[in-house]
């Protein structure tokens, strides 16, 4: 019976040390259900800041005229927001 016992606590030991019940236990899917419409849209928000920021750089860096089309398009997406 003791014996039993220590192979389940080394089976269990090893399957948590191994993250196997991390999906399970998965933090991001917790957070987006606690998230308020406001949270979505501020985190939204910054996304595309960031993408245009992005953008504005390598056009800082490189000229607008080193930008692909898709690029572009999003650039004047972004930019009439």
């Amino acid at each position: 019976m003791l014996i039993r016992i220590i192979i389940l606590v080394l089976i269990i030991y090893f399957i948590v040390k191994k993250g196997y019940l991390k999906p399970f236990f998965n933090s991001s899917s917790k957070d987006d259900k606690l998230m308020t419409i406001e949270d979505k849209y501020n985190s939204k928000k910054k996304l595309e800041q960031d993408e245009l920021n992005k953008l504005l750089e390598k056009i800082n860096k490189r000229g607008y005229e080193n930008l692909s089309e898709k690029e572009k398009i999003q650039l004047d997406k972004l930019s009439k927001k």
